[in-house]
C-alpha cells in the first residue's frame, strides 16, 4: 500500500469509525511522518518493524505525548523525560530497564539508536506518559491515544504543577507550562509587582520575574530560576460545551483548592460579558466550576489532565459563573516580545481601565455634582455620598501607589494620575469640613469665614486636578506616538 493510500485510509478511519474517535497521534511504519491532533508533522527518521516489535522514535513519541523538546534530555546513553504530572522517566541505551521516578519495570526490548535517533517499542514510553497504545495491521500503524483519569487521578497529576502568586499588591495563582521554570498566569495578577514571590505545590519559595505578558488577553508568562519543575501539557483539542473540567489554585488565600464543574460554553466573544471590551474582539470561556478571588491564573484542566484554560473573571455576584481565557492564546504570549517598554505601559492602562477607573468614576461624578451646587445648603447636607466619595478616592490612591511600573515613562504617568486622585481627594475633604460645619453651627460671621475658606481651598485643589489631569494625558499622548512603531 502506497503512504498516500496509508495516510487516506488513516484519515478515513479516524472519521467513521467509533474505536478511532479518541485517537491523538499515529505513527506508520516506514513512513517519516507523523500525525497528532489531526495535524502532521515530519521527522528524520521513520519507524520500523523488528522482532516482531514496532520501534518508534522516543523523541517525536514524547512530543506528540504532550511533552515539550526541552523536556528531552539525552547524556551519555541515558535518556530522559520530564513529563506532565512531576514524573520522570528514564531510559538507558542498550538497558530493558525502564525507570518512572526510580521505579524499574523491566522492558522486552531495549533502546537501540539508529540513525543518531533513540528507537524503541512504543509502548512502553507512551504508557508511561499516561496513554493508551494500539496497533492497526491494515494501516501498518501505531494508535496513540490519550487516557481519561478519574477526578482524583487528576487532581494528583495537576496539582504539583500549580502555584501560590504573591506581590505587594495582591495574590493570585499559576502553573508550570515547562520543566525549566515557565510560568503562565493572569497579567492582572502581576501587574505593576515590585516583587513577585511564587510558592510550589512542596514549599518552595522562588522570585520570578515576568518574561512576556499581553494584558489585553490577561495572560503572562513569568520565570523562574531552577530546572525539572513538574508542569501541564496544554490541550490542542477544542472543548467542548458539557466537558467536565476541574479548576485548581488559592481562592481567598485558602491553599491548594480543587473545585470540579463543566464548560458551560466554549466561546463566548468578550464583548457579549463585558460590552467595554468590544475592541479586543477575542473569545472567552464559560466554565460553571466556583470561582473567587486568587483563582485568577489558576488552570482549568480536563480529564485528561491538560489545561484547556486559564482563569481570570467571574460574573460579580454569582459564584459558577466564571470565565476563563482558552489555552490556544498562550501561543501567541509565547511568541510576544520580552517584557519591554510597551508591555509596561499595556499593563498600567488596562489595570487603570479594569481596577482604577470605576473609582475614578465615582469621585469624578461626585466632583460634577459639587461644582453645580457649589454653595447650596442642601448639597452640603449630603454627608453620606461625601463619605463615599472619599473613602472611592483613599482606596484609588491606595491602589495607584503600591503599583510599581518599570520605565521611566509609565512611572510619570503614575505620578500625574497619583496627583489627579489626591487633588481630587483633598478637594472632597474639604467639602466634608465645610458640610459638617454648615450642619453643626449656627450661621454667624466667623462661620461663613471659615466655609469661604474652605471653599476657596477646594477650588484650588480642583484647579491643581485639572493641571495634573493635562500633565497625564499629555504624558499619555506623547507615550503612545512614541510606541506606535515601538
Amino acid at each position: 500500500m502506497s503512504k498516500l493510500k496509508t495516510w487516506v485510509l488513516i484519515l478515513v478511519l479516524l472519521v467513521i469509525l467509533p474505536s478511532f474517535a479518541f485517537a491523538e497521534s499515529v505513527f506508520v511504519v516506514g513512513d517519516s511522518r507523523y500525525m497528532s491532533d489531526g495535524n502532521i508533522y515530519t521527522m528524520d527518521v521513520a519507524p520500523y518493524i523488528k522482532n516482531g516489535r514496532v520501534f518508534v522514535p522516543v523523541r517525536y513519541l514524547s512530543i506528540a505525548c504532550g511533552v515539550p523538546p526541552s523536556a528531552i534530555t539525552y547524556n551519555n546513553g541515558v535518556i530522559t523525560i520530564l513529563a506532565p504530572g512531576n514524573k520522570v522517566i528514564q531510559l538507558t541505551i542498550g538497558s530493558n530497564q525502564l525507570k518512572v521516578n526510580g521505579t524499574i519495570t523491566v522492558m522486552d526490548a531495549a533502546p537501540e539508536i539508529v540513525n543518531g535517533r533513540t528507537f524503541l517499542p512504543a509502548r512502553w514510553v507512551a504508557e508511561a506518559l499516561g496513554y493508551k497504545v494500539s496497533w492497526n495491521e491494515l494501516t501498518r500503524s501505531v494508535i496513540i491515544a490519550k487516557k481519561e483519569y478519574s477526578t482524583s487521578e487528576v487532581v494528583s497529576i495537576v496539582q504539583p504543577a500549580v502555584v501560590y502568586i504573591e506581590t505587594q499588591r495582591s495574590a493570585g495563582t499559576g502553573f508550570f507550562t515547562s520543566p525549566d521554570g515557565e510560568i503562565l498566569t493572569n497579567s492582572h495578577v502581576v501587574a505593576g509587582a515590585s516583587f513577585i514571590r511564587v510558592t510550589t505545590f512542596d514549599g518552595r519559595t522562588y522570585n520570578a520575574r515576568v518574561e512576556k505578558a499581553i494584558p489585553y488577553l490577561d495572560l503572562a508568562i513569568l520565570r523562574v530560576d531552577g530546572t525539572g519543575f513538574p508542569f501541564l501539557p496544554l490541550s490542542s483539542s477544542t472543548p467542548q460545551s458539557g466537558e467536565e473540567i476541574l479548576v485548581l489554585g488559592h481562592p481567598l488565600g485558602v491553599k491548594n483548592t480543587v473545585s470540579k464543574g463543566i464548560i458551560s460554553n466554549p466561546s463566548k466573544n468578550i464583548s457579549e460579558i463585558y460590552p467595554n471590551m468590544k475592541t479586543l474582539n477575542i473569545n472567552i470561556m464559560q466554565i460553571s466550576a466556583p470561582i473567587y478571588p486568587g483563582n485568577s491564573g489558576g488552570p482549568v484542566v480536563n480529564t485528561s489532565g491538560e489545561a484547556v484554560g486559564v482563569v481570570f473573571a467571574k460574573r460579580s455576584g454569582t459564584d459558577t459563573i466564571a470565565f476563563a481565557i482558552p489555552i490556544v492564546y498562550y501561543n501567541l504570549v509565547q511568541k510576544w516580545n520580552n517584557f519591554d517598554l510597551r508591555t509596561d505601559f499595556d499593563m498600567f492602562v488596562a489595570t487603570l481601565n479594569n481596577e482604577w477607573l470605576p473609582y475614578e468614576e465615582v469621585a469624578t461624578s461626585f466632583m460634577i455634582k459639587a461644582t453645580e451646587y457649589f454653595q447650596s445648603e442642601q448639597f452640603f447636607r449630603d454627608i453620606s455620598s461625601l463619605d463615599n466619595a472619599i473613602s472611592a478616592l483613599e482606596a484609588l490612591e491606595n491602589a495607584v501607589s503600591s503599583y510599581e511600573p518599570v520605565f521611566p515613562q509609565v512611572k510619570e504617568l503614575k505620578n500625574a494620575y497619583l496627583q489627579r486622585t489626591k487633588c481630587l481627594r483633598e478637594a472632597l475633604i474639604r467639602l466634608q469640613s465645610a458640610s459638617m460645619l454648615l450642619r453643626s453651627s449656627i450661621p454667624s460671621l466667623t462661620s461663613t469665614y471659615k466655609v469661604q475658606r474652605l471653599l476657596d481651598e477646594v477650588q484650588y485643589y480642583l484647579e491643581q486636578e485639572k493641571y495634573w489631569r493635562e500633565v497625564f494625558f499629555k504624558r499619555w499622548s506623547e507615550l503612545s506616538s512614541q510606541l506606535r512603531n515601538y
